[in-house]
């Protein structure tokens, strides 16, 4: 029987997972990144300080090595930028560390919420393909046929089905020897509808690796359905490379260009990386001419390869720390059906980023501490104390941001009603909220611009470009401003640097 403060423990972990996955539903008002974040912040915040047993289980003294080697990369750059990062990152760590102390006898509880939450996620991801109620919207033309605009990126969708589709192995598994049309109908769905709706996000990475991960870890058990698997990944590669309407959706050769470029990125500075989160930033300046004809006018803020931006951004240690976590996390799954899931999303990450969003790293982490193998140490700590140690990180590094978000969109409808004087203290307060915004900055130039204050204007643009050094809006504004004020040199050197950016833009007259 469970207690009171056990019962409290595990609504939190639950809620922490199913509110998380709907702030990525376009149809709630979670739309900006930094919510989802921070909606995911504070349920692990909560969940410290419901914490209701007297020891910690940690898997290793060494389990914990990796956030020390990823703190050199943490200041580099933009410190407010990288300090997110980090932070993101001991969060994840934390949130698998609370799922690892669930007891095995509570386990079925999570595996069958999640199992039923798979099932009506992969419900509305059909709805949303054949653009039935409640998701009525008009196909894109020439657009490849996906799930895509009320759920979110398919790609997304296809991380979250494939970490939860062990959930519903386990249930087949469970109700395999009822008898009966009830039984044998809700036996089939539990498989069907997820796979349905895995493969008709058209994610190549998702649906591969996860044919992939099954082969790898039946080809173990020695079991006789390796052979059924074998058939359906045969099929999976014959439909996706033989039938011609699909030949399109397999081409990589956008991702390779990203790759090849990012490579230069990695070559440049591979010891000490560019920083936490500046990959988007200083992608632009290594973008060519044969980059800019296989992607024209692309706007590209991931590497499209999880291994090679983390080692862009923190460096080749950072790589080695990241990789050495998930080499601990998944040893501690190796027994269970669930090192398909967290395996299929590795490999997807070969060719995609689910590490670098919230919701697909969450996940990953919450249910691989879920489902790992109970080892290592116990440590007798107050989880109270530790969360108040976390609790200004989270202030600062994930609260303060959405704060500052709120602030900026209150002066950017200000700006709209042309009340632009109005608007300059809710962008100030937006910068001392989140200093690294960069469009705070943009917007408040713009703001003083109009005002006739166009010195003022000038230095809230340059501090635009200190946090992101390719930030076309701050580079045209002062492009426009030096070319009213008929400063030459200067003008040249924006000139300079928006031709790097991208030749289109070299400020011809």
């Amino acid at each position: 029987m469970l207690e009171r403060k056990e019962k409290v423990f595990i609504f939190v972990l639950v809620s922490l997972v199913v509110v998380t996955a709907l702030t990525f539903l376009d149809t709630t008002p979670f739309g900006f990144l930094q919510v989802k974040y921070t909606v995911a912040g504070f349920f692990i915040i909560l969940a410290i300080f419901c914490y209701p047993y007297k020891e910690v289980r940690i898997p290793g003294k060494s389990f914990l090595l990796p956030l020390l080697l990823f703190l050199p990369a943490v200041w580099i750059g933009n410190p407010v930028r990288g300090g997110k990062v980090f932070t993101w990152w001991v969060f994840l760590v934390i949130a698998f560390l609370l799922f690892y102390q669930v007891k095995e006898e509570n386990r079925k509880i999570f595996r069958r919420i999640f199992f039923f939450f798979l099932l009506f996620f992969s419900f509305l991801a059909v709805l949303d393909f054949f653009s039935l109620p409640p998701f009525l919207w008009e196909k894109f033309g020439g657009f490849p046929p996906q799930i895509w605009v009320s759920i979110g990126n398919s790609n997304m969708v296809g991380e979250f089905i494939i970490l939860l589709l062990p959930f519903a192995i386990i249930y087949y598994r469970d109700k395999r020897r009822e008898q009966g049309f009830w039984a044998g109908f809700s036996r089939g769905s539990s498989l069907f509808l997820p796979a349905a709706a895995l493969i008709l996000t058209f994610s190549k990475g998702c649906i591969l690796g996860f044919s992939a991960s099954l082969l790898f870890f039946y080809s173990r058990k020695k079991k006789k359905v390796l052979l059924v698997i074998l058939g359906i990944a045969v099929i999976f590669l014959l439909v996706f490379v033989k039938f011609t309407p699909f030949r399109e959706l397999l081409t990589f050769q956008g991702r390779r260009e990203v790759w090849r470029v990012s490579w230069n990125m990695l070559k440049e500075k591979p010891v000490s990386g560019w920083g936490w989160g500046s990959y988007k930033y200083y992608l632009p300046f290594f973008k060519d001419k044969n980059f800019r004809k296989v992607l024209p006018g692309v706007n590209i803020e991931q590497a499209h390869n999880d291994y090679l931006q983390v080692a862009i951004e923190g460096g080749v240690i950072s790589l080695v720390a990241f990789l050495f976590l998930l080499f601990r996390v998944m040893r501690l799954n190796a027994g269970g059906i669930w090192f398909v899931g967290g395996l299929a999303l590795i490999l997807e990450g070969l060719v995609s980023f689910p590490f670098h969003t919230p919701l697909s790293s969450l996940l990953f982490f919450s249910l691989a501490g879920l489902e790992g193998k109970r080892e290592g140490l116990k440590m007798k700590i107050r989880p109270s104390l530790l969360g108040l140690i976390i609790l200004p990180l989270f202030i600062y590094f994930l609260l303060f941001p959405f704060l500052a978000h709120l602030q900026f969109r209150t002066g950017n409808q200000l700006s709209r009603e042309n009340k632009f004087a109005s608007s300059v203290p809710y962008y100030y307060r937006a910068i001392a909220l989140d200093p690294s915004s960069e469009l705070s900055y943009v917007n408040l130039g713009f703001a003083y611009f109009r005002l006739g204050d166009k010195e003022e204007a000038e230095k809230q643009w340059e501090k635009a470009l200190k946090v992101n050094p390719a930030s076309l809006p701050a580079l045209l504004n002062l492009r426009t401003y030096y070319e009213s004020t008929r400063e030459k040199g200067k003008e040249k050197e924006i000139d300079a640097v928006l031709r790097k950016i991208n030749p289109a833009l070299r400020g011809e007259r």
